[in-house]
């Protein structure tokens, strides 16, 4: 067998691999035919979307940038070449290389899917909500596009939709520790805790060291009356992480319900003075009884979040006994 043949040969073997999602091989497959074959369009398409994938992003955009001068008529490379500028925090060089892909009409759901990514982190939820939906369309089993898609609902408080998309893909794939952890949240919007906690508890034997859901299971149990669940999960948090502002508003809840109120001060001590976001401090203020302050930070708050602040502050035990106050009921 000739070099040709065994450099095609290898071109074969690697899609094999990176379409098993073996990028590691493939790259270590590929890497070494650079020099041989330096002005290889194919070669270059593959090495630079196995390089994104191993996480070498410089080698990945160099690589695709060299594959698109000498293809510019292809598509692919531009879809990677997007998401390895987005990986690299150049989200403007990113839509471009997106755009110049939609124009060729590439029907890769990976594209349509990072363009859906980078819509949701400006906000943009209907031209999110259309790329996940054009993704899914090119490819009905892409899984983060669907969970993706079903976050972007409930970003637009699309809840019973977004429950509908969650539960669906549960049945499909069983439990994965995102899903498992998107589906708490929108169960909580709806105030069906006891499907939180399911959910919440399914997640935690999948992944025990989860302090995230170890917080929001303390959460959920103080909403359903069970402090005797809630308070080792908070104890689990903060013994990991003892300034952890969402445990330590736990843990004063918890005292101030079924504990020592006078104890409520001390815990959150170590919360006063530094730099939190207006809707803890509003829940700080709120435990702590200082009106003037719990209204600006949810003025604040509100101006970030819009409606699901007030959502959030109807549903938070730190406002419970505030609400009429705040003319909230």
């Amino acid at each position: 067998m000739n070099k040709q043949d065994r450099f095609e040969r290898d071109l074969l073997k690697a899609r094999s691999f990176m379409n098993e999602r073996r990028f590691r091989e493939a790259h270590e497959l590929l890497h070494p035919w650079l020099g041989s074959f330096p002005e290889s369009p194919d070669l270059l398409l593959g090495l630079g979307i196995a390089s994104g994938e191993v996480g070498a992003t410089a080698e990945a955009k160099a690589l695709l940038e060299r594959c698109h001068k000498l293809r510019p008529d292809w598509a692919e490379p531009l879809v990677h070449l997007g998401i390895a500028r987005f990986q690299s925090g150049d989200h403007e060089g990113a839509m471009a290389a997106w755009a110049q892909a939609e124009q060729r009409g590439s029907r890769n759901p990976d594209l349509h899917y990072h363009l859906g990514i980078a819509f949701s982190g400006q906000g943009w939820w209907d031209k999110a909500l259309a790329a996940f939906d054009t993704a899914i369309a090119c490819h009905p089993g892409h899984f983060p596009a669907r969970l993706n898609r079903a976050w972007v609902l409930a970003q637009g408080a699309r809840f019973a939709e977004a429950r509908q998309a969650l539960e669906e893909l549960l049945e499909e794939i069983g439990d994965q520790a995102d899903l498992l952890r998107t589906l708490a949240m929108v169960a909580t919007e709806q105030e069906d805790f006891a499907a939180a906690a399911t959910a919440l508890d399914r997640l935690l034997k999948l992944d025990p060291d989860r302090l995230d859901a170890w917080s929001n299971r303390a959460y959920i149990a103080l909403k359903m009356d069970q402090p005797q669940v809630a308070l080792p999960a908070i104890e689990r948090v903060l013994a990991r992480l003892p300034q952890d502002p969402a445990a330590l508003i736990n843990r004063a809840c918890w005292e101030r319900d079924y504990g020592d109120a006078a104890k409520v001060a001390a815990i959150l001590d170590p919360l006063l003075g530094q730099q939190l976001p207006p809707y803890v401090v509003a829940a700080v203020s709120a435990l702590l009884g200082n009106e003037t302050q719990l209204r600006a930070a949810l003025e604040a708050a509100q101006h970030e979040g819009g409606e699901a602040v007030l959502r959030a502050v109807k549903r938070d035990l730190p406002f419970k006994g505030w609400l009429a106050r705040l003319g909230l009921l």
